[in-house]
Parts: C-alpha cells; sequence; structure tokens
C-alpha cells in the first residue's frame, strides 16, 4: 500500500481491558505475510487495551516491510504487548522490517501489572530490521520495557541508525527497562549508530541499553 505521504487522523478506540475483545487494536488488527506499506502518516489514540496493540496493526505475521511511516498519538491503560507502531512481531518465520520511520506515541500501562511494552515493537518473537527510524514519547510500564522493543525472543536483530525526534522522550519501569531493548532471550543483535538522548528510569536501579 502506497500512501502517497496523505494522513489518517483521528484513529481512536476506547475498550475496557477484556482479554476477548480489546486485542488487535491498531489501524489494522494484524499485518500478514507480502504486506507492504509505505509513505503514510497516522494520528491514534487508545484506551482500555488488553494485548497486541500499535498505532499501525495489533500484529505482524511473516515477511512485512514497512517504509516512511510516520505515527504521532497515545496509547493509554494497556496491559500488555503494546508497541508505538506494531504491539506484536508473532511468527517465529519472515522478517518484520521497518525503515525510515518516525513513530512519537506516549504508551502507558495499566495499573499493577504490565509488560512487553516498546517504542516501536511491544514483543518480537520473528526477526526483525529497524533501520534510519526516529523516536519519541513516554513510554512506561512494569516489565519488560524498551526504547525500540519491549521484549526480543528467538531470533536475530538488527537495529541501527537510530535517533530522537526531539527531547520528549523517556522510559519507566520497575524492572528490565533498557534504553534499546528492555529484555531477551535465545536472540542476536547487530546494534549500530544509536544517538538516543532521554530519561531512562528502573525502580530496580538496573539500567542498561539492553537490559
Amino acid at each position: 500500500y502506497q500512501g502517497n505521504g496523505y494522513t489518517i487522523s483521528n484513529i481512536n478506540y476506547t475498550g475496557s481491558n477484556s482479554s476477548s475483545i480489546d486485542t488487535n487494536i491498531g489501524l489494522f488488527d494484524g499485518l500478514l505475510d507480502g504486506t507492504k506499506i509505505s509513505n503514510l502518516k497516522l494520528e491514534v489514540s487508545f484506551k482500555g487495551i488488553f494485548s497486541n496493540t500499535g498505532a499501525l496493526a495489533g500484529y505482524s505475521n511473516g515477511n512485512v516491510t514497512l517504509d516512511s511511516i510516520t505515527a504521532i498519538g497515545d496509547i493509554d491503560d494497556c496491559y500488555e504487548m503494546c508497541g508505538g507502531l506494531i504491539g506484536v512481531n508473532q511468527t517465529t518465520s519472515g522478517t518484520l522490517t521497518i525503515t525510515n520511520s518516525q513513530i512519537d506515541v506516549d504508551i502507558t500501562a495499566r495499573d499493577g501489572y504490565s509488560s512487553h511494552v516498546g517504542g516501536i515493537v511491544g514483543v518480537s518473537y520473528s526477526k526483525a530490521i529497524i533501520k534510519d527510524c526516529q523516536i519519541g514519547g513516554d513510554i512506561s510500564s512494569k516489565v519488560y520495557v524498551g526504547g525500540v522493543i519491549g521484549f526480543a525472543t528467538n531470533s536475530s536483530y538488527e537495529i541501527k541508525n537510530i535517533s530522537n525526534i526531539d527531547s520528549h522522550f523517556a522510559i519507566t519501569g520497575s524492572s528490565d527497562v533498557g534504553g534499546i531493548i528492555g529484555n531477551f532471550s535465545g536472540s542476536s543483535f547487530n546494534i549500530e549508530n544509536i544517538n538516543l538522548k532521554h530519561t531512562v528510569t528502573s525502580s530496580d536501579s538496573d539500567i542498561k541499553v539492553i537490559s
């Protein structure tokens, strides 16, 4: 899909944290294998999400390519697996590729237990390439909180040329809080040219670039 630089505004959703209803929330509920989207701006406001939410899609599955996407807005009262652009990169095969994009979405997790929150992707189970992107927003959760990805597992990740949109960028959590990745398992990383100036706060005082 070629967005031709158009803006889709007033993408709004209000839920009640229901596990059966308030999941897979975004402009699209999911992006399937072979999806290509470019040159599109989104303005979102979501509230009361249980899981799997992002400005563009709740989940991606397979080979998905996103280029020159801008997302701004807020995701409030999210229980788990929330990302500024994609909630969950959910398969164990295929590659999610995000390039030349700007993500400036405030994410506030649900009070109490909340996890897997990232500035771009909430949680990833498959290979991801994220490069030449700018990020912003206030990102807050309890555990597994990352500036780019909240939790990465079982694959390889290439994260290059990432910078701030502006000074509006802060990451807050209780544990497993990272400037780039909140936490990971069984994964390898190729990380280059990261220039992020932000506040990272963790109540366990264990703060890392990758937690």
